[in-house]
């Protein structure tokens, strides 16, 4: 049985900005200097390149133009690795991709991005943190629409600090597919009642873009503790209002 992996954007996908990607570039070199039979040779003066390359690993990289920055939104198949993200996980052949995510979160100043394993040991790795998130306690899932998964950093887990995911459920998926993650702000029910309403209705109509807009409401603010409780109790709380 091989490991497999699958990454996705949250809030977007790790943004590194133009003036950080020569240093990335490097920091990625040197995770295989001393590893030449993985054949991952890029040049740090020729970041369009250096992309190219990496795509060709099964990285999903955006860039909107050769002198603007990179946004990392996945790693993993079937889709497009210029334009979009990895609907499905992949097997890890000779270049693990876990060590370049994490060169690409020591780089980026937004953004973030979900990985997720065949061992269901997510990871958030989001800008601003200095070291990946795990995921604290199984993820809750209302009415087949969304999947809320919580994340906290693995020194301080139990502690109540803590980050909220949103995910859409693909109707038609497959078990395995992963949509993109939106972070929660603040953890208010209405937040998390407003995008489980938007998913219920794509589904309704059949829309298959899985980037969702919502112009969330953060009145009725809870804490992350607060939301979490609640939705355990009764998950019809999100139905009402709607």
């Amino acid at each position: 049985m091989g490991w497999y992996l699958h990454a996705v954007p949250a809030d977007g996908g790790l943004f590194v900005p133009a003036k950080n990607l020569q240093a990335l570039i490097e920091d990625i070199n040197k995770l295989y200097e001393d590893e030449p039979n993985k054949h991952l040779i890029l040049n740090p003066r020729n970041p369009v390149e250096a992309m190219d390359i990496l795509r060709g690993h099964n990285f999903y990289i955006q860039q909107k133009e050769p002198t603007h920055g990179v946004t990392l939104t996945g790693w993993g198949t079937n889709g497009d690795p210029h334009t979009g993200y990895p609907a499905e996980a992949l097997k890890i052949q000779e270049i693990f991709p876990r060590e370049i995510i994490e060169t690409f979160h020591a780089h980026a100043t937004k953004g973030g991005l979900m990985v997720m394993s065949d061992y269901n040991d997510d990871t958030l790795y989001l800008a601003g943190y200095p070291i990946e998130l795990v995921r604290y306690s199984d993820s809750m899932k209302i009415n087949d629409t969304v999947e809320v998964k919580e994340f906290v950093e693995e020194h301080i887990r139990g502690t109540g600090a803590s980050v909220m995911t949103m995910q859409e459920i693909p109707p038609n998926g497959a078990p395995d597919d992963n949509s993109p993650a939106v972070v929660c702000k603040n953890g208010s029910m209405r937040e998390i009642r407003d995008f489980s309403a938007a998913c219920a209705q794509r589904a309704t109509q059949g829309m298959g873009d899985p980037h969702i807009n919502v112009s969330y409401d953060m009145s009725n603010s809870m804490t992350m503790e607060e939301t979490r409780d609640m939705m355990r109790r009764d998950s019809s709380v999100l139905q009402k209002n709607r």
